[in-house]
Protein backbone atom coordinates (compact mmCIF):
# COMPACT_ATOMS: atom_id res chain seq x y z
CA UNK A 1 0.00 0.00 0.00
CA UNK A 2 1.44 3.63 -1.17
CA UNK A 3 0.87 6.36 1.31
CA UNK A 4 0.00 9.90 -0.27
CA UNK A 5 1.21 13.52 0.91
CA UNK A 6 -0.66 16.24 0.24
CA UNK A 7 1.33 19.20 -0.63
CA UNK A 8 -0.32 22.77 -1.32
CA UNK A 9 1.44 24.65 -3.92
CA UNK A 10 3.57 27.53 -2.68
CA UNK A 11 2.86 26.13 0.18
CA UNK A 12 -0.20 28.87 0.47
CA UNK A 13 -3.95 27.72 0.76
CA UNK A 14 -5.09 26.12 -2.35
CA UNK A 15 -7.81 28.37 -3.75
CA UNK A 16 -9.20 25.55 -6.11
CA UNK A 17 -9.02 21.57 -5.87
CA UNK A 18 -6.57 21.05 -8.61
CA UNK A 19 -3.73 23.07 -6.98
CA UNK A 20 -3.54 20.60 -4.55
CA UNK A 21 -1.44 17.43 -5.43
CA UNK A 22 -1.40 14.18 -4.01
CA UNK A 23 2.50 12.63 -4.33
CA UNK A 24 3.94 9.36 -4.06
CA UNK A 25 5.42 8.00 -1.05
CA UNK A 26 8.92 9.66 -1.08
CA UNK A 27 10.72 6.77 -2.65
CA UNK A 28 8.21 5.76 -5.55
CA UNK A 29 8.94 5.56 -8.76
CA UNK A 30 5.44 6.28 -9.47
CA UNK A 31 5.95 9.74 -11.00
CA UNK A 32 9.88 9.17 -12.47
CA UNK A 33 9.26 6.29 -14.63
CA UNK A 34 6.32 8.04 -16.87
CA UNK A 35 8.31 11.25 -16.85
CA UNK A 36 11.53 9.39 -17.78
CA UNK A 37 9.79 7.94 -21.07
CA UNK A 38 9.03 11.28 -21.99
CA UNK A 39 11.98 12.70 -21.55
CA UNK A 40 13.44 9.33 -23.38
CA UNK A 41 10.96 10.08 -26.34
CA UNK A 42 11.70 13.63 -26.87
CA UNK A 43 12.92 14.91 -30.31
CA UNK A 44 14.45 17.99 -31.88
CA UNK A 45 12.71 19.43 -34.47
CA UNK A 46 14.72 21.19 -36.82
CA UNK A 47 12.24 21.79 -39.28
CA UNK A 48 8.38 23.23 -38.61
CA UNK A 49 5.06 23.74 -40.35
CA UNK A 50 4.84 27.27 -40.46
CA UNK A 51 0.88 27.23 -40.70
CA UNK A 52 1.04 25.69 -36.87
CA UNK A 53 0.24 27.46 -34.09
CA UNK A 54 1.00 26.70 -30.81
CA UNK A 55 -1.83 27.65 -28.44
CA UNK A 56 -1.26 30.74 -26.18
CA UNK A 57 -2.55 28.16 -23.11
CA UNK A 58 1.03 26.03 -24.35
CA UNK A 59 2.73 29.15 -23.85
CA UNK A 60 1.51 29.78 -20.33
CA UNK A 61 1.93 26.22 -19.18
CA UNK A 62 5.51 26.37 -20.03
CA UNK A 63 6.49 29.65 -18.52
CA UNK A 64 4.10 28.42 -15.37
CA UNK A 65 6.75 25.16 -15.27
CA UNK A 66 9.92 27.78 -15.81
CA UNK A 67 8.48 30.36 -12.79
CA UNK A 68 8.51 27.26 -10.71
CA UNK A 69 12.01 25.69 -11.46
CA UNK A 70 14.63 25.37 -8.73
CA UNK A 71 17.07 28.33 -8.35
CA UNK A 72 20.09 29.40 -5.99
CA UNK A 73 18.64 31.45 -3.16
CA UNK A 74 15.72 32.56 -5.01
CA UNK A 75 17.72 34.53 -7.15
CA UNK A 76 15.24 34.67 -10.10
CA UNK A 77 18.22 35.35 -12.54
CA UNK A 78 16.20 35.40 -15.66
CA UNK A 79 13.49 36.52 -17.68
CA UNK A 80 11.19 34.53 -20.35
CA UNK A 81 9.94 36.34 -23.48
CA UNK A 82 7.83 34.39 -26.36
CA UNK A 83 8.94 35.49 -29.72
CA UNK A 84 6.28 34.56 -32.33
CA UNK A 85 6.79 37.66 -34.75
CA UNK A 86 8.39 36.81 -38.07
CA UNK A 87 10.60 39.28 -38.68
CA UNK A 88 12.39 38.77 -34.39
CA UNK A 89 12.30 34.87 -35.52
CA UNK A 90 14.13 35.39 -38.61
CA UNK A 91 16.79 38.00 -36.93
CA UNK A 92 17.13 35.78 -33.96
CA UNK A 93 18.00 32.95 -36.20
CA UNK A 94 20.39 34.80 -38.05
CA UNK A 95 22.08 35.99 -34.96
CA UNK A 96 22.66 32.35 -34.08
CA UNK A 97 24.18 31.35 -37.60
CA UNK A 98 26.20 34.00 -37.36
CA UNK A 99 27.35 33.07 -33.91
CA UNK A 100 27.58 29.86 -35.32
CA UNK A 101 29.91 30.39 -38.51
CA UNK A 102 32.11 32.59 -36.16
CA UNK A 103 32.52 29.55 -33.78
CA UNK A 104 33.58 27.38 -36.65
CA UNK A 105 35.75 29.65 -38.16
CA UNK A 106 37.60 29.87 -34.55
CA UNK A 107 37.65 25.88 -34.73
CA UNK A 108 35.97 26.22 -31.51
CA UNK A 109 34.39 22.35 -31.99
CA UNK A 110 31.41 23.59 -30.85
CA UNK A 111 28.17 22.02 -32.05
CA UNK A 112 26.76 23.58 -34.93
CA UNK A 113 22.40 22.65 -35.02
CA UNK A 114 20.68 23.87 -38.15
CA UNK A 115 19.58 27.37 -36.31
CA UNK A 116 18.00 28.37 -39.09
CA UNK A 117 14.73 26.37 -38.48
CA UNK A 118 14.13 28.80 -35.78
CA UNK A 119 12.51 31.18 -38.63
CA UNK A 120 10.09 28.75 -39.13
CA UNK A 121 9.24 28.03 -35.84
CA UNK A 122 5.75 28.91 -34.40
CA UNK A 123 6.82 30.73 -31.49
CA UNK A 124 9.59 29.82 -29.20
CA UNK A 125 10.62 31.36 -25.72
CA UNK A 126 13.92 33.35 -24.79
CA UNK A 127 15.59 32.58 -22.11
CA UNK A 128 17.72 35.95 -20.79
CA UNK A 129 19.76 35.63 -17.38
CA UNK A 130 20.12 38.96 -15.37
CA UNK A 131 23.89 38.60 -14.69
CA UNK A 132 23.90 41.38 -11.69
CA UNK A 133 22.03 38.66 -9.62
CA UNK A 134 25.84 37.09 -9.00
CA UNK A 135 27.05 40.53 -7.20
CA UNK A 136 24.99 38.99 -4.66
CA UNK A 137 26.84 36.09 -4.24
CA UNK A 138 30.37 36.40 -2.37
CA UNK A 139 33.31 35.02 -4.52
CA UNK A 140 36.14 33.33 -2.16
CA UNK A 141 39.21 34.99 -3.03
CA UNK A 142 42.80 33.66 -2.03
CA UNK A 143 43.20 36.50 0.66
CA UNK A 144 42.64 37.70 4.26
CA UNK A 145 39.13 38.00 4.27
CA UNK A 146 36.94 37.72 7.12
CA UNK A 147 34.86 35.45 4.97
CA UNK A 148 37.70 33.46 3.13
CA UNK A 149 38.91 32.80 6.73
CA UNK A 150 35.93 31.24 8.06
CA UNK A 151 35.67 29.30 4.60
CA UNK A 152 38.77 27.89 4.47
CA UNK A 153 39.16 27.34 8.26
CA UNK A 154 41.96 29.82 8.45
CA UNK A 155 42.83 31.20 12.08
CA UNK A 156 42.49 34.84 12.93
CA UNK A 157 45.89 36.42 12.60
CA UNK A 158 46.84 39.42 15.41
CA UNK A 159 46.32 43.02 13.66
Amino acid sequence: MTTQTTLHVNDVEPSRDDDVLDLPKIGSRARYDPLMAVIRNRVTARAFDPDFTVPEEHYDLILDAARHAPLGANSQPWHFVVVRDPDTKRAIADYFVDEQRARAKMKMKFPTPAYRGLATAPGFIVVASDFRWVQAFPVLKNDDSDLNRICTGRTWSAS
